[in-house]
C-alpha cells in the first residue's frame, strides 16, 4: 500500500475519479440517421438508470459540443437537440469526423462505430444498519462484476438489434471476464483434485480407510491455509487461484510415503504400532526436508514487490508446513485408531499385485543405470545444456488478454475494438503547476499542447498513441469558439488574463472542466490512450512518454505519468528482477539444506544435477513450442524446484542409510529404490495428475502453467531414478573399476 506508484494512482482517483472504463461499442453504417441516434439516446439513459455503481456516462448524445451563437459561448450536449432533416444530420456527420474531440474516441474514422464509455465510481457507498451512517469503500471486484452483467443485461433487454454487432470492452470487461474463470477454476480444481487423489489412494493401498483418512489431514490443511488468509485479510487472486488444488496433492504425497513403508511393514509382519513407528522413523526426516525444502522454494516469493505473487510464496509455503505437521501428528494417530489390517495373502504376496508394474520399472530403473552410469551422466548433462541454450531464447512477453480463449467475449471485443478505433486502455499524464491556480498559465498550456500533438503522434512497432484528450482540447474549443467559429483559432491563446477568462466561462457554463483539472486550477490530465497491446511493451512507451512530458513542461511544472499501464509496466520490471533473484535463493538455500541432510558436500553440490534438469528442460521446451514467459510462467521454477527435489531427497537419504549400513552402492540404489522408490513413483503420479488438472481451465495460462510444471515433475523422477542412481554409483565405485 506504501508503493509510491500506488500513493500516485490512489491520490489521481482521488482527484479525477478511475481511468478505468467500460466500453459498449456498436457497429452500424446507419450510426448517423435519426432512428439510429434516438435509439443511441435512449440507450445511454438506459445505462445512466440501470447500471449501478456509474460515475458518468459518454458517449455521442452527450459528449460537448462547444461552439459560438453571435456573441454567445455555447456549451452543449451534441445531440441535445437532435437532427431533423437529412441535411441536419449530413452536416452532423462531417462535423463529428472532422472533430478531433470525437474521432477515435466517439466514432472511428469511417463512421461505421461509436464508443459509449461506462466510467465506475471510486467508491462504494453502503449505509450502516446500525449508525445509519453512509460509509465507504474501494469498488472491488464484485461490484465490477455487477456493472458488467448489468450493462449486458440492457443490451439483451431491448438493444441487441439497435447495431450489426456490439461489443463490451475495457479493462473492466476483461477484469470481470478473468474473475468468472477464476471462481469456475478454483471450484472445478478442488473437486478434480479431490476425485484423482481419492482414485489413485484406492488404487495404491485398495482400502477405503487410506482414502479418507489422508484426505481428512489434507483437507485440514487447506481449511487451516484458507482461514489463515481470510483472518489475514487476503483476497484469493489470480495466482493464488492454484492455492487449493496445490496444498491437497503436495499435501497427499507425504501421506503417501508414510503409508507406503507402513503397509510394507505390517505386509512383512509387524503390529501396526511398530509399523508406524518404522514408517515416522524411515520417512519424517526426510518428509522434514522435503516440506522444507518445497516451503523455503515458495517462500522465495514473499520478497516480491507483487503482492499477489508474495501471497502465493507466503500461503502455498504455510500451507505445505501444515501439510507436513499434520501428516506426521495427526495421520499416525488416525491410523492408531482406526482398524487396519493386513490379510494372509497381502502377507505371502508382499508386493501386492498392483505393485507388479511398479516393480519391473524399478527393476528397469535398477539395470539402467548399473549397465550405463557414465552415459546417463553423460546424456543427462549435455541435454541440460542444450535445454539451458533453448531456455536463455526465451521471449518475456504479459498479455494478459491471450490467457482468456479465443472464444472469450472480452477479449473478442477489446481486439475488435482496438483494431477499429485504436483505443482499449489509457494512462494518465498529470502536470502539477505546483501552485494555485498555476494550470490558468498561457505557456504551461501552450507547451503541454505541444505535448499532446508529440505524444498523439507516438509511434513504434509495438505501441501507437490513438488518442491523447487534456484540458488543452477544451480551450482550443472556447478559443475558436469565442472568435466566430474561425477555425484558424482553434489554439491556445498568447497571454494569461484571456485563458483565465475563458476558464471562468467553462465553468460557469457547465462544461465538464473539472474532469480535466483539479479544483485548484493546479493540475492538469491528459489521458493517453492506446490499443491493446503486451504489456512488456509499455515499459519503454512508458518511460518515453515521461521524458517528453518533463521536457516539454520542465521549469514550468512537474509530471506523475499514472494509471494502471504504468503500474502493471513497472510491475513487470520488478517481478522479472524479483524472479530471478527468487529462483537464485531458492536454488541456494535448497543446496545448503541438500549438504545438511546428506551430511556430505559432495552428495548435496550432486544432488542438484538431477533437480537443475527438470526445470532447464521445461523452459526449454517452452521455447520450442513459443510458449510466452510471462507473470505466471515465470513461477514454475521455484515451483517446480521445490516439488523436484522432495524425490531426490528421499533417494539420497534412502541412499546414504543403506550405504553406510552396508558400503555397497549398487545394493544401496536397489535397496531405496524398492521401498522409497514405490512413493517416489506414486507421488509423482499423484502430482502429475493435480497439475495436469489445469489443462481443464478455460484460461490459457493456467494450461501451460499445468503442462510445464508437470513436465519438470515426470522429468523429476526419471532423474531421481536413472540420473541420481548412475551418479552414486560413478561416485562409489570399487577401487578395482
Amino acid at each position: 500500500k506504501n508503493d509510491p506508484d500506488l500513493v500516485a494512482f490512489e491520490q489521481f482517483k482521488q482527484t479525477f475519479g478511475r481511468d478505468e472504463q467500460f466500453i459498449v461499442a456498436l457497429e452500424s453504417p446507419a450510426i448517423f440517421t435519426r432512428p439510429f441516434l434516438e435509439r443511441l439516446t435512449e440507450l445511454h439513459q438506459a445505462l445512466e438508470a440501470e447500471v449501478p455503481y456509474v460515475a458518468e456516462v459518454d458517449s455521442l448524445y452527450n459528449v460537448r459540443d462547444i461552439y459560438g451563437d453571435e456573441d454567445e459561448l455555447v456549451v452543449a450536449d451534441l445531440l441535445e437537440t437532435l437532427p431533423q432533416t437529412d441535411a441536419e444530420l449530413v452536416a452532423l456527420r462531417k462535423k463529428v469526423l472532422a472533430s478531433e474531440l470525437y474521432r477515435n474516441s466517439y466514432i472511428s474514422t469511417n463512421g461505421g462505430m461509436t464508443n459509449i464509455y461506462l466510467r465506475p465510481e471510486v467508491y462504494a457507498r453502503k449505509i450502516n444498519e446500525k449508525t445509519g451512517e453512509v460509509e465507504f469503500r474501494v469498488l472491488a471486484d464484485r461490484e465490477i462484476q455487477q456493472m458488467a452483467s448489468a450493462i449486458r443485461a440492457v443490451m439483451q433487454d431491448g438493444y441487441q438489434d439497435l447495431a450489426d454487432n456490439y461489443w463490451i470492452a475495457g479493462s473492466p470487461a476483461m477484469t470481470d471476464e478473468l474473475s468468472v474463470y477464476l471462481v469456475g477454476d478454483m471450484l472445478r480444481f478442488i473437486l478434480m483434485a479431490l476425485a484423482m487423489i481419492s482414485v489413485v489412494l484406492f488404487a495404491l493401498f485398495r482400502r477405503l480407510l487410506s482414502v479418507v483418512l489422508p484426505l481428512l489431514v489434507m483437507t485440514l490443511a487447506l481449511l487451516t491455509t484458507m482461514g489463515l488468509m481470510s483472518l489475514s485479510s487476503q483476497p484469493v487472486q489470480l495466482p493464488t487461484v492454484i492455492l487449493p488444488s496445490f496444498i491437497l496433492a503436495v499435501g497427499v504425497c507425504n501421506a503417501i510415503h508414510l503409508l507406503t513403508i507402513f503397509f510394507r511393514r505390517m505386509k512383512f509382519g509387524d503390529g501396526k504400532r511398530a509399523a508406524l513407528a518404522n514408517a515416522l522413523a524411515h520417512t519424517g526426516l526426510p518428509l522434514f526436508f522435503t516440506s522444507l525444502t518445497t516451503a523455503a522454494s515458495l517462500l522465495s516469493f514473499s520478497r516480491s514487490e507483487v503482492l499477489p505473487v508474495a501471497n502465493l510464496g507466503l500461503f502455498a509455503a504455510a500451507g505445505v508446513s501444515f501439510s507436513f505437521f499434520y501428516t506426521v501428528v495427526l495421520l499416525p494417530a488416525l491410523i492408531a485408531l482406526a482398524p487396519v489390517k493386513v490379510s494372509h495373502s497381502e502377507m505371502q504376496d508382499r508386493a501386492g499385485d498392483s505393485m507388479s508394474l511398479f516393480d519391473r520399472f524399478l527393476r528397469f530403473s535398477i539395470a539402467f543405470a548399473a549397465g550405463h552410469s557414465k552415459k546417463i551422466v553423460a546424456g543427462g548433462v549435455l541435454l541440460m545444456l542444450l535445454a539451458a541454450w533453448s531456455a536463455s531464447q526465451l521471449v518475456f512477453s504479459h498479455d494478459v488478454l491471450k490467457w482468456l480463449p479465443q472464444s472469450s467475449s472480452a477479449r473478442q471485443a477489446i481486439e475488435h475494438v482496438s483494431d477499429r478505433i485504436g483505443v482499449s486502455v489509457s494512462m494518465e499524464v498529470i502536470v502539477d503547476s505546483g501552485q494555485v491556480d498555476g494550470i490558468r498559465n498561457a505557456a504551461l498550456l501552450q507547451a503541454m499542447d505541444g505535448l499532446g500533438q508529440d505524444m498523439g503522434h507516438y509511434q513504434t512497432s509495438h505501441v501507437g498513441v490513438g488518442k491523447v484528450i487534456a484540458i488543452t482540447d477544451m480551450i482550443k474549443e472556447t478559443n475558436q469558439a469565442l472568435f466566430a467559429n474561425d477555425p484558424a483559432q482553434y489554439r491556445i491563446p498568447d497571454n494569461d488574463p484571456l485563458v483565465a477568462q475563458e476558464m471562468l466561462m467553462l465553468e460557469t457554463s457547465g462544461a465538464d472542466l473539472f474532469r480535466l483539472i483539479d479544483g485548484d486550477y493546479q493540475k492538469g490530465r491528459m489521458t493517453v490512450m492506446t490499443p491493446w497491446v503486451d504489456a512488456l511493451h509499455f515499459g519503454d512507451f512508458v518511460r518515453d512518454i515521461e521524458a517528453m512530458a518533463g521536457d516539454a513542461v520542465s521549469g514550468m511544472a512537474t509530471v506523475t505519468v499514472t494509471g494502471i499501464i504504468p503500474i502493471l509496466a513497472k510491475t513487470l520490471r520488478k517481478m522479472m528482477t524479483a524472479t530471478a533473484v527468487s529462483y537464485l535463493i531458492a536454488f541456494v538455500v535448497i543446496t545448503v539444506m541438500m549438504i545438511a541432510l546428506l551430511g556430505s558436500v559432495r552428495y548435496g553440490l550432486i544432488s542438484m544435477l538431477p533437480n537443475v534438469l527438470p526445470i532447464t528442460l521445461a523452459m526449454g521446451l517452452m521455447n520450442v513450442t513459443g510458449a510466452p514467459l510471462d507473470m505466471y510462467s515465470m513461477l514454475i521454477g521455484s515451483i517446480a524446484i521445490g516439488l523436484s527435489v522432495d524425490d531426490t531427497v528421499h533417494f539420497m537419504h534412502g541412499f546414504r542409510r543403506v550405504y553406510q549400513r552396508t558400503g555397497n552402492a549398487l545394493q544401496a540404489v536397489d535397496e531405496t529404490l524398492h521401498s522409497t522408490g514405490r512413493a517416489m513413483l506414486s507421488t509423482t503420479i499423484v502430482l502429475s495428475l493435480g497439475f495436469l488438472i489445469y489443462l481443464f481451465s478455460g484460461m490459457n495460462n493456467l494450461q501451460d502453467f499445468g503442462l510445464y510444471t508437470t513436465v519438470c515433475i515426470v522429468t523429476a523422477l526419471l532423474a531421481d531414478f536413472w540420473m541420481a542412481p548412475a551418479l552414486v554409483l560413478l561416485l562409489n565405485r570399487p577401487k578395482s573399476d
